[in-house]
């Protein structure tokens, strides 16, 4: 395809990065970019360090302006433009100017679908906040510096929640966590969460282990439901997960999947050939299990965008899938995990075994080390790693990175032992924590 119209709806980490790449495949293609909000490019991980107050100018959490873009990439951005209709049979889209309330239809010769993910928001009020976005982190922010509130809930125990139960921590709220599963932190398992959860009380960060509905209350302030009781408090966060915004695309005619998101082949495109689509409205392939997943994360929005990008400009590039690595700050404790957790290892890989192990960051003879708690999932019967997580104050997230790509790599516990990791007293033991770990592995392994 050497010129025609790329046409991509969606501006932050997949639709630019769709747009970058698809540039640098075809200079003369045509790229124009919807986004309903009148920002672009965001980082929206960043936004609990905004809330914080770590971070001081909401600005420094956008990679590229509309200007950039327009200027050095000659890509055509439309901020404030909703899509709300794709009319695959005549290649256009139905769009609404919601500064001025104009329709328009823009023709495309390819289209990314790059919508991202709606919050779960059962609740709304005026006390009552999420934070998806731009807009969602001004608001809050605004908010809080306003009104200076003194106590916060939070409604979901996940990674977001725990980020943001932190952020108002630092900021001198008393924090109480509603979370409707028997542990916090879906996705880990006890050996994890539950020491994470009593590092949370000890910082004066309240579990309540119930499912929550908040409301507005006539007093101001807001009313949080649970368990039989009603809790009062001065604002609400709520962190129920986020769901594929996958709308436009199935009424389109582009085939989803079991998890709700827009199903593509490794080129990302949809059931409909001249549609692609990136990002968190999509599942992906889990590399270990070979299921469908519906994980968003920013590292594979970024890539999926990509790879969208290239292949929509006329170049060739694939994307074999996610093993589902992730880390959170909370507090000054990092969480991280890779791989599957024993849960999900249950079938196909014969019987599992799981090891728990406890290293020091740095040499116990260099001042100011500290714990890292590790778990290793894997088959006793071939051996075969499986999934790993972490939690410390230090130096977790690099060791989950190598035990990711141990894990992509399908690599044995015996070979892993094997591995040449770096030894210095301020950053690393002589045995580090991954090969403390993998090592009490193979004791089990063994046996």
């Amino acid at each position: 395809m050497s010129n025609g119209q790329l046409l991509i709806i969606g501006g932050n980490a997949a639709g630019m990065s769709a747009a970058s790449q698809a540039r640098r495949a075809n200079p003369d293609i045509d790229i124009t970019v919807v986004e309903q909000s009148p920002y672009i490019s965001t980082a929206h991980c960043g936004l609990p360090y905004y809330i914080s107050g770590e971070i001081k100018d909401i600005n420094s959490l956008t990679a590229r302006t509309k200007e950039y873009f327009e200027d050095k990439r000659n890509v055509k951005v439309l901020t404030m433009t909703k899509a709300l209709r794709i009319v695959s049979s005549s290649k256009s889209v139905e769009t609404l100017d919601l500064r001025s309330g104009t329709k328009a239809a823009l023709s495309y010769s390819r289209l990314i679908i790059a919508a991202g993910g709606d919050v779960v928001q059962p609740y709304s009020g005026k006390y009552i906040f999420s934070l998806r976005n731009t807009q969602d982190g001004l608001s809050l922010k605004k908010f809080i510096d306003s009104s200076h509130p003194m106590n916060a809930a939070v409604i979901g125990g996940g990674m977001i929640g725990l980020e943001m139960a932190s952020s108002f921590r630092k900021l001198g709220m008393k924090v109480t966590v509603f979370e409707g599963s028997p542990a916090i932190l879906p996705g880990f398992d006890t050996e994890i969460s539950a020491p994470v959860e009593r590092y949370l009380a000890g910082h004066d960060i309240k579990i309540i282990k119930s499912k929550a509905s908040a409301s507005d209350s006539a007093s101001g302030g807001v009313d949080v439901s649970a368990g039989g009781r009603s809790h009062h408090y001065d604002m609400a966060l709520i962190a129920l997960g986020t769901k594929a915004a996958a709308q436009l695309a199935g009424a389109a005619g582009c085939e989803l999947g079991a998890a709700g998101g827009v199903r593509t082949n490794l080129k990302m495109q949809t059931s409909i050939p001249s549609i692609y689509a990136a990002g968190d409205c999509i599942e992906v392939k889990n590399l270990i299990s070979g299921k469908n997943v519906y994980i968003p994360l920013g590292t594979t929005a970024n890539k999926t965008g990509r790879v969208a990008g290239i292949n929509a400009a006329g170049g060739d590039a694939v994307f074999h899938g996610i093993i589902a690595s992730a880390a959170g700050n909370i507090l000054n404790m990092t969480v991280a995990r890779t791989g599957l957790s024993e849960e999900e290892a249950g079938d196909g890989f014969g019987e599992i075994a799981s090891v728990v192990s406890e290293s020091a960051s740095r040499a116990d003879y260099y001042p100011g080390g500290s714990k890292i708690t590790s778990k290793l999932i894997f088959s006793k019967t071939s051996g075969q790693l499986l999934g790993a997580q972490m939690m410390g104050k230090e130096g977790v997230a690099k060791r989950i990175d190598i035990l990711a790509v141990c894990i992509q790599q399908k690599m044995k516990l015996r070979d892993i032992a094997g591995l040449d990791l770096t030894y210095a007293p301020p950053e690393a033991p002589v045995w580090d924590p991954v090969l403390k770990a993998v090592n009490t592995a193979l004791l089990k392994l063994r046996k």
